[in-house]
């Protein structure tokens, strides 16, 4: 027999992926649900960048993840589906390079990804899913420019139960609400660092919270977008691995061309300059760095982009925290326990970094986020 839970109410911090997948599952189940983004757009580090109009649709370029695998995400991949999204395959035909010397011209090598399985992008960015969520969700679900400063356990002594009082900061002025539940779907970091959550959290789940790496929060994303991807005609893939930079790693970003070839091209990488010099030399001597990267590789075709843009998330201060700043490879993640521990049962993590498997990605921040859900809907 299918459970009733007309009677639960249900706050999630955070309007990412994973906090906008955790509201349609349980609004799918018939509870209360709202939804708490501190930022003024949802996504999280979902955001995509812009640049021209194109008639009446606009080209939109990932600056923050980019890439899924259906072979390997098959949440992910169900979604798509069933928002008959479209997708289109990862372009990687023609020479990989491999920058060795800034006086010598790219060294050709095969692809890094030949034997992987190949990786997708949607038309629209990967802000079409979070889009297509948030489009199901009743009206006044979604609060953006909210931000959630305390959580306090409210016990019930004719019951035996408690609930959570939740305190938020807002343009309109303070807002407290209740719950039954609250799913964090933010990083981990950031609920140990801007959180007052009354009685606290075990002292070992706040040092887990506050150890926990945010993925990409290191990071630095730049995208340069051209008339056309003049580098395919050149026989080049757009990937490239650089020794020396300041782009460490370079990739085709441009949009799913037609049968005539219309359509924006775009090259994406990642500086590998860290994030304390990244702020010292500010936007445009980045963007002017990298276009010279550019140039070096590709040749003058490069010199006349129609639009640069960088996304340095280690400047996104509702995403990275300082401790995030040294952060480089992939962490290993799931590590702290579902729930806040003994006093906090009702209080539940999701986002990408509690994912017990594909932390760090896409599907990491799905399956974190069904498996919030399940906890209530099977309690």
């Amino acid at each position: 027999m299918k459970k009733n839970h007309s009677g639960k109410e249900v706050v999630i911090v955070g309007a990412g992926l994973s906090g906008i997948y955790a509201a349609y599952l349980l609004q799918q189940q018939g509870i209360k649900v709202t939804v708490l983004e501190a930022a003024a757009q949802a996504g999280g580090r979902i955001q995509v960048f812009s640049p021209a109009e194109k008639g009446d649709a606009k080209a939109h370029f990932d600056l923050g993840p980019a890439w899924f695998w259906p072979q390997m995400n098959p949440i992910f991949q169900r979604l798509v589906s069933q928002f008959s999204l479209h997708s289109f395959r990862q372009f990687d035909q023609g020479d990989s390079l491999v920058e060795l010397d800034k006086n010598k011209a790219p060294r050709v090598q095969s692809s890094p990804y030949s034997s992987a399985p190949s990786a997708y992008r949607l038309q629209g960015g990967m802000l079409s899913l979070v889009t297509a969520l948030m489009q199901t969700l009743a009206p006044q679900t979604l609060r953006l420019a909210t931000k959630v400063t305390a959580i306090s356990r409210i016990d019930d002594a004719q019951s035996g139960g408690y609930r959570y009082q939740i305190t938020a900061d807002s343009a309109a002025g303070e807002q407290t609400m209740s719950a039954d539940y609250v799913i964090f779907a933010m990083p981990p970091r950031q609920v140990a660092a801007q959180l007052t959550i009354t009685p606290s959290l075990d002292d070992d789940l706040i040092d887990t919270l506050a150890a926990t790496p945010t993925w990409m929060a290191a990071h630095a994303k730049v995208v340069a977008v051209y008339p056309q991807a003049f580098w395919r005609a050149n026989g080049a893939s757009g990937t490239v691995m650089s020794h020396v930079g300041p782009l460490i790693e370079i990739h085709d970003a441009s949009e799913e061309f037609t049968a005539t070839g219309d359509g924006l091209g775009a090259l994406f990488g990642f500086l590998g300059i860290n994030a304390p010099a990244r702020k010292t030399a500010g936007k445009d001597a980045l963007l002017a760095m990298a276009l010279q990267q550019l140039i070096r590789i590709f040749g003058e075709q490069a010199a006349q982009p129609l639009a640069m843009e960088i996304m340095d998330w280690s400047q996104q201060s509702l995403i990275a925290h300082r401790n995030d700043f040294s952060t480089l490879l992939h962490p290993h993640y799931g590590l702290y326990p579902a729930n806040g521990g003994e006093q906090h049962g009702q209080l539940i993590f999701a986002g990408t970094e509690a994912a017990t498997s594909n932390g760090g990605y896409l599907e990491g921040a799905l399956e974190a986020a069904e498996t919030a859900v399940a906890m209530i809907t099977s309690a």
